[in-house]
This record gives C-alpha cells, structure tokens and sequence, in this order.
C-alpha cells in the first residue's frame, strides 16, 4: 500500500471519529481515489492531525470551564453573599419538597419565621457595616441551633426562616423559644442585646404554600405588635403567643 494511501485512510478515521465526515461519505473516500489527498506527504498530513488535536482539546477545555462557571453561578444564586445561608430562590425549591411529602404522607411539618427586632436601628445609628455584621452572626447563631433535618435561609433583609420537617405545632414552638433565649445571650459585634420574634405555624390539610406562609407572617405580625421578643403560634387558624 502506498504512503499516500495510508495517509488517507488516516485522515478519513480521525475525522469520522470527530464527527466531521459523515459515514458514507468517508467509505467512498477510501473507495475512490482522490488526487488531492494523493498528494499529501507525512509532513502535511501530521501537520493537519496536530491543528485537529489542538482545535479538539481547546473545545474540550472551554468546555469544562463554562460548566465550572455555570456551577458557581448556581452556588452563589443559592448561598446568601452575606449570611453564607440559603437564599429565599433556593428556599423555595426546598419548601415545595417538604410541603408535597407532609401533605402526602400526612406527617406533621412546621414553618418558623423569625425577624430581628428593631434592627433598623442597628443600621441608622451604627452603620450599615455593624449591621452586616449583625446579620452574619444572626446567621452563625441559627447554624448553631437548627437539626441536619431543618430548612434554614435569609427569606428578606433580616428575616429568616425555617423549615421543620417531622416537627409538631408544639415542638416548634419550644424550638423557636430556645432559638430566642440563645438571641437574648449572645455578645453581639454591635455591643447591643439583640432579640427575636418568631411566628410559628403547622402544615394544616389542604394548606397551599401561599396559605401556610401568610399564617406565619400573621403570627410574626402578632409578635411585633405584643412587644417583641416573644413567639406567636397559629393553632386551628387562631392566634396565640407564648408567654415569656
């Protein structure tokens, strides 16, 4: 067999294997003889192979870095930037899970919606940077506090929510409580004693996401306007607040 011949061959199987060269064309390549690829030493043909090699390995590695960008996209569009916790987008997709499989198998599932109380002031009298501050470690703090099995994210400027899957109205209720004596204890960057309320509600039948998340902003709203620093729970659609 003639170099030439064999130069072909080669040529036509690197390009099938990239897809360049469609199947039936390539085998009435090598069937026909072509009088411009019988003109191709080895010098050309390696020179062809080495300019297909580089254009493949570039496409592979642009490849590879946009899939490590589109990645950490995803991670930063689900971590809060300030808090290091879930974002409200990522929230959501897990709320949606916990609310189907409670409703499915009818266990029981809880919300927790806590705010910072009189956090405004942190902000206008000691600058948004000890505000920052104070965030971040409201952030630590609730880490610090919830199960592998909760749901935790900053749902808004400085409210935060929780997701307690397996949890009864009652067991919730106690777990915001402790959440809020943690608050009252801990050595802020601000030098301030600073305080939770918490609204807390239990998946009821029926109960939509819209629904379950409207009764927690009304039991949070009940805490505010008791005097703060307190929970308030939802119990068959009423309203109630724990004593302190």
């Amino acid at each position: 067999m003639r170099a030439s011949h064999l130069g072909e061959g080669m040529v036509i199987r690197f390009l099938m294997l990239l897809g360049l060269l469609p199947t039936g064309l390539a085998w009435a390549g090598a069937a026909v003889e072509v009088t411009t690829v019988d003109t191709v030493d080895g010098r050309l043909l390696g020179e062809l192979l080495l300019v297909l090699a580089v254009a493949l390995l570039t496409s592979l590695f642009w490849g590879l870095k946009l899939r490590g960008l589109q990645r950490q996209l995803q991670v930063r569009a689900q971590t809060d930037a300030l808090t290091g916790l879930a974002t409200r987008v990522a929230l959501d997709s897990r709320f949606a899970i916990c609310h189907e499989q409670a409703q499915r198998y009818a266990r029981p599932f809880t919300l927790i919606l806590l705010d910072i109380d009189h956090f405004k002031r942190v902000n206008d009298e000691l600058g948004h940077r000890l505000g920052d501050e104070v965030l971040r470690e409201f952030g630590q703090l609730l880490q610090e506090c919830i199960r592998g099995s909760d749901g935790l994210g900053r749902w808004g400027g400085e409210e935060f929510l929780l997701l307690c899957p397996e949890t009864t109205l009652e067991q919730a209720v106690a777990f915001a409580e402790r959440i809020c004596a943690r608050a009252r204890t801990y050595k802020f960057a601000s030098g301030r004693q600073q305080t939770l309320s918490g609204g807390v509600v239990e998946l009821m039948p029926g109960d939509t996401l819209d629904a379950l998340l409207q009764r927690a902003e009304a039991a949070l709203a009940q805490a505010k306007n008791q005097g703060r620093d307190r929970v308030c729970f939802t119990a068959n659609d009423e309203l109630d607040d724990l004593p302190l």
